[in-house]
């Protein structure tokens, strides 16, 4: 899942143009991974902590719009690896 989220976060990176290096996103991808894993309040944190990374990364970029196209892309990969390994059914 952490490689689903790198990728769907490299993704969003190039669609919207905030200025990241795979490195630095790879890094935020694990920390937000790790803090979405506390119970209860873990999904919330992560989105406040990868909004902040981000903004730290590239203050000028728009990381709303960056996240947003996140969720998308991730959503996007997760299809197309489960495609892959047959284990959901749909058609492009």
């Amino acid at each position: 899942m952490l490689v689903l989220f790198y990728l769907g976060l490299l993704l969003a990176c190039e669609l919207t143009s905030l200025h990241a290096t795979a490195a630095s996103l790879a890094v935020v991808t694990v920390i937000t991974f790790v803090v979405s894993l506390i119970p209860s309040i873990g999904g919330i944190v992560a989105l406040i902590s990868q909004y902040i990374m981000l903004k730290k990364i590239d203050s000028n970029g728009s990381v709303i719009f960056t996240m947003l196209i996140n969720i998308i892309t991730t959503f996007f990969v997760l299809l197309v690896f489960m495609k892959m390994f047959n284990k959901v059914s749909f058609s492009f």
